[in-house]
């Protein structure tokens, strides 16, 4: 009884100290996606997207049939995408199109329409060219996709004897190949974050943690060299401007901050931010929709015409952070309503 209960409080404390890290990840997406200052954006592009691919790397040790694992991750991973489109195909028709219609006067709403459908079936995160053609981009919600991609790969790879070269030789491809085409549904780009899966599936936190010092101090100079360079990896392009440097930067990163999550969570700040990780799948799904068609210019009209245009982008980012705690605390209340209510079928 005693082991077990160890072994429960160990997990506990687990799942505790990720969720704080997703929870420091979404908020640096909202964060960036708020903010245009150059500094800032590099700081956190330089690892917000590898931490979620090495953390979900992290979570998949468990072995299971691939089977299973397609219909759970069709379940957590599509679905929610796909709603997530519906829903900005739906917010369009209120927030652009008849946005458009009263300021513009002009009715696009089929346009709009025509236009979201098509970003949904594309799947791709940036406005890509092909044959002359502009491709619109679905928004944050690429992730999902990117993520689906990379967890497959990971399954693969873990069914052969070297999983770390076959996850550094389909990157290494997909980098290349990149140059010359791209692929749909973010194909491309969770063909790279592979390797950051497989990282994460492949790393011990406590052997790590006998060498915080170089990781941090790798960490601390990657973000330096980033700063000084004025550039950073983006992952939804596939670019990698420093190549190596850049996957050891950034998982250097991505260590420094799962051990500063472990010292978080016995702090106040360890209450909140755990129930915002566990929840950042969700706090993604709706920013993607208001990222989208959300008409943040009339906030920035707003601020300009009361002459404070230099609090724009911190109020932005300060409402979408409200936002991710709002639908936190909701979502953990339906989801603790549900739990009773199971609870008391049972009895």
């Amino acid at each position: 009884m005693l082991l077990r209960a160890e072994q429960s409080r160990a997990e506990q404390s687990r799942a505790t100290y990720i969720d704080i890290a997703k929870a420091i990840g979404i908020i640096c997406v909202l964060i960036g996606h708020s903010f245009t200052a150059d500094r800032i954006v590099i700081l956190i592009y330089a690892f917000h997207m590898p931490l979620f691919f090495l953390i979900s790397g992290f979570l998949s040790k468990k072995k299971r049939s691939l089977a299973d694992w397609m219909k759970k991750k069709t379940r957590t991973l599509l679905v929610p995408y796909f709603v997530s489109c519906a829903g900005i195909v739906i917010a369009s028709i209120f927030f652009e199109s008849l946005v458009t219609l009263l300021k513009d006067n002009k009715a696009v709403f089929i346009l709009n329409i025509q236009k979201w459908v098509r970003a949904a079936f594309i799947g791709l995160g940036y406005h890509a060219e092909l044959w002359q053609t502009s491709l619109p981009a679905i928004g944050p919600i690429w992730f999902l996709l990117a993520l689906f991609w990379a967890l497959l790969l990971l399954e693969l790879y873990k069914r052969t004897k070297y999983p770390m070269a076959c996850a550094i030789g389909v990157s290494f491809l997909s980098l290349v190949l990149h140059h010359f085409f791209w692929l749909p549904w973010s194909i491309q780009e969770g063909m790279v974050a592979s390797l950051f899966a497989t990282v994460g599936y492949s790393i011990s936190l406590e052997k790590a943690r006998q060498n915080k010092i170089i990781v941090y101090c790798v960490a601390i100079l990657y973000l330096l060299f980033c700063l000084f360079n004025c550039s950073h990896l983006d992952m939804v392009k596939c670019a990698f401007p420093y190549g190596p440097v850049d996957f050891v930067g950034a998982v250097c990163c991505v260590i420094a901050i799962l051990m500063a999550s472990l010292r978080l969570q016995n702090h106040l700040v360890g209450k909140l931010l755990p129930v915002i990780g566990k929840n950042s799948i969700w706090i993604l799904c709706i920013h993607t929709i208001e990222f989208d068609v959300f008409p943040w210019w009339i906030l920035a009209r707003i601020c300009t015409m009361a002459k404070i245009g230099g609090l724009y982008e911190p109020a932005q980012a300060i409402l979408r952070i409200i936002m991710a705690i709002c639908i936190s605390m909701i979502v953990e209340k339906m989801r603790n309503v549900n739990h009773a209510t199971t609870n008391l079928k049972n009895l």
